[in-house]
């Protein structure tokens, strides 16, 4: 039977882990979604924009709409980069808890369990990888607000 402190410590650490593991998802699904959309652009490229086409002017900066392309190409491509960096941040992080947790004596526990969990809560607020999770957020969004803008002005340019 367990003691009242072996329940609490069990449960810290379950809550811990499926963060780290919604975290692990969440950054799964965005290079999932960096990735297929590297992957569309380059294969469709040439389907969607003729070589005119990547020199049409955005009617309102005048910049061709190439460079659009370029930089959703370079957005999505950052994001998938920081994505998988993420990945691996987090997993290191879930097997530095499973050690710390499962290696840790009831007297021991009692003592830290407090200072694990705000050790957790001060490196996730002030962690690099609250920066990185915006950041690849941030590039994925850019690349495809970017990609967008050139798809929809090809598209009107080929309607006049």
């Amino acid at each position: 039977m367990e003691t009242p402190l072996q329940e609490e410590s069990e449960r810290v650490r379950q809550g811990l882990l499926d963060y780290y593991k919604v975290a692990v998802d969440r950054q799964k699904l965005l290079t999932s979604l960096n990735a297929g959309a590297l992957v569309l652009i380059g294969t469709f490229l040439s389907d969607i924009f003729s070589k005119s086409d990547l020199n049409l002017l955005l009617p309102i900066i005048g910049v061709p709409i190439g460079v659009f392309v370029v930089l959703s190409l370079l957005f999505f491509g950052i994001s998938l980069l920081v994505c998988t960096w993420l990945i691996e941040m987090y997993n290191r992080a879930i097997l530095r808890l499973t050690e710390h947790l499962t290696t840790r004596s009831e007297v021991s526990v009692r003592s830290g369990m407090g200072s694990v969990k705000q050790d957790f809560e001060q490196n996730e607020r002030n962690s690099v990888r609250a920066g990185l999770r915006i950041a690849a957020s941030i590039c994925f969004l850019l690349g495809f607000a970017t990609f967008g803008l050139a798809a929809s002005v090809n598209l009107l340019s080929s309607l006049e």
